[in-house]
């Protein structure tokens, strides 16, 4: 899955702008304290690359793997939160508004990487028919050379 970076921010929050403002360039976070996934994850790496290109280092305020938590640190106004955007660009959750960022690169990859040949124990086939149901259909074939992208 691929999915576009966005902001998350607290209601009044000044990186919201006008009432109908839906996406904002990565430099306009250049000073916010920025909630985000650890070092090691495909969101931090795109933040950072992009960051880098835009002439500043993120100022990282708090970590969190979940991006529920990073959505409840952003609510309580620690923060800007980055992470991915759904499909509609929303569902961050605790009243938060979701902002688009805007710059080359700014896209998370998920990706589910599993070995080609030989047999998975009950456990990983019950993951793999859940993550079947609720992912988008992928050709068997995508998962040849798994690890190209960036895991999240």
């Amino acid at each position: 899955m691929d999915a576009p970076l966005g902001a998350a921010v607290a209601p009044g929050d000044p990186l919201l702008g006008p009432a109908d403002r839906t996406a904002v360039p990565l430099a306009e976070l250049r000073d916010r304290p920025l909630i985000c996934p650890p070092r090691g994850t495909g969101v931090r790496a795109a933040l950072e690359r992009g960051c880098a290109r835009a002439g500043f280092r993120p100022r990282v305020a708090f970590e969190a793997a979940s991006p529920q938590v990073l959505a409840q640190l952003a609510a309580r106004g620690l923060g800007v939160a980055v992470l991915p955007l759904g499909e509609e660009g929303s569902g961050v959750g605790d009243g938060l508004r979701a902002l688009r960022l805007v710059g080359a690169g700014l896209r998370a990859r998920i990706v589910l990487a599993r070995p080609a040949t030989g047999s998975t124990g009950p456990a990983a086939r019950a993951l793999l028919d859940r993550l079947g149901d609720a992912l988008p259909d992928v050709p068997e074939s995508a998962g040849a050379g798994a690890g190209a992208g960036s895991p999240v």
